[in-house]
């Protein structure tokens, strides 16, 4: 019986467990499988000899572009308004020159249409705002007005006092009238019923000449004291023969406009038309700006490309300026000093 319990030992240690007939399986088929996999993978790198084995791309990058290590931080944000990016749909505007002098101020699409430096003719009309009007009732004896409740801009009463005293005292006549202003007078009798395009914003007047007998005449042609001598007061001829071609307007001899004293001076000594000094301060970017000395202070006067939306025009950090639209694709700036 002993040895027959011996036996019966040696027989259990010989047998193989049902755990043990699964591992051994699983074992089979899992080496089975790992030889089928990298059997696979051989055939198909032999197939696609570039192809990046293990790596994960997130995003897209340039055709055959190796992959580079991700940056420490992320990249800062653009701060600097003048190169913001643009709105989609838009191309890319040029990054605008900020000389070290100055800092940028905020010009919208409104402000491209309104300002003493606009081109209004028979092409461009007036869609700006340049504030509330003034009548008169400040001027001088130096002129006369058609009626009072004609409307100006302030600053051009203040003009057109001093120029019509220097008028009167080299002319020994204070004969001089302003017939017009914002509208024409279309009654019948008018001496210039015709609309002209600069009107509206106040910024011009039409001129007649005041007679003996308290008729008024009409100005029928360049009044050589106020060819020699507006600039200095601020005033310009709007419409002339040499612009006829570019505004469609014909000259009209009795029309002013006021522009300012320092753009009206360069204009005098440049010999150039309202419009051709439109075209020509295009030259003159913050980066080479027109400078201009007046006797006692030194102006600079640029051009800032309007861009889409909002543009930040660069003006002095400490100092006076003017920003004008041109009413057509940019500002003009007029600065106190030297930028750069």
């Amino acid at each position: 019986m002993a040895e027959n319990q011996k036996n019966q030992k040696k027989r259990v240690h010989r047998s193989v467990s049902a755990a043990g007939v699964t591992l051994i399986m699983a074992m089979i088929v899992g080496g089975w499988w790992l030889g089928d996999t990298v059997i696979r993978k051989v055939k198909s790198n032999e197939k696609d000899p570039d192809s990046k084995q293990g790596l994960v791309i997130e995003g897209t990058f340039a055709d055959n572009a190796e992959p580079t290590d991700p940056p420490t931080e992320p990249p800062a944000k653009a701060t600097d308004p003048v190169d913001e990016p643009q709105i989609a749909g838009f191309p890319k505007q040029p990054t605008i020159y900020v000389p070290n002098n100055c800092v940028t101020v905020e010009q919208d699409q409104k402000a491209l249409h309104s300002g003493k430096l606009l081109r209004l003719d028979s092409d461009h009309s007036y869609t700006g705002d340049d504030g509330e009007l003034t009548t008169f009732a400040d001027r001088n004896g130096s002129y006369k007005v058609r009626f009072g409740e004609l409307e100006i801009q302030p600053e051009v009463v203040d003009a057109m006092n001093k120029l019509a005293l220097a008028y009167e005292a080299v002319n020994e006549t204070c004969d001089l009238m302003v017939y017009s202003t914002t509208s024409a007078c279309a009654a019948d009798g008018s001496l210039y019923p015709d609309p002209l395009p600069d009107r509206e914003p106040g910024f011009a007047l039409d001129l007649g000449i005041y007679n003996e007998d308290e008729t008024i005449s009409r100005i029928t042609s360049m009044n050589q004291w106020l060819v020699n001598n507006a600039h200095n007061y601020g005033f310009v001829f709007s419409f002339t023969e040499e612009d006829e071609e570019i505004t469609g307007i014909p000259e009209k001899p009795f029309h002013l406009r006021y522009i300012g004293k320092v753009h009206a001076c360069i204009m005098h000594e440049q010999n150039l038309t309202l419009a051709g000094y439109l075209e020509a301060v295009k030259m003159h970017t913050p980066d080479v700006p027109y400078t201009y000395n007046d006797g006692n202070t030194v102006w600079s006067v640029y051009y800032v490309p309007a861009q889409n939306g909002i543009t930040y025009v660069p003006v002095p950090r400490n100092g006076k300026y003017e920003i004008s639209g041109n009413n057509t694709d940019g500002y003009i700036v007029l600065a106190e000093g030297e930028i750069g």
